[in-house]
């Protein structure tokens, strides 16, 4: 995911939290030079809609893109 506006490892952290909580994701990484977290989800729990969503409205984060690395 590509998400605009963290600015510290405390945004890191929130927006790990956020993705974490969502039941069916495995791990979540986040970097804030970066500005990308790598989100790893069981796609028949979650979808990456939910994901952005969780993102959005729980740390008030913009999430601009969601690309698939593996499928």
């Amino acid at each position: 995911m590509e998400i605009e506006g963290m600015t510290c490892t405390g945004c890191e952290q929130s927006v790990d939290c956020a993705l974490i909580s969502q039941d069916g994701v495995i791990s979540a990484t986040s970097t804030y030079q970066t500005g990308i977290a790598f989100v790893e989800y069981d796609k028949t729990k979650v979808k990456p809609a939910e994901l952005k969503k969780a993102v959005e409205e729980k740390v008030g984060y913009k999430v601009e893109s969601i690309k698939k690395i593996y499928e």
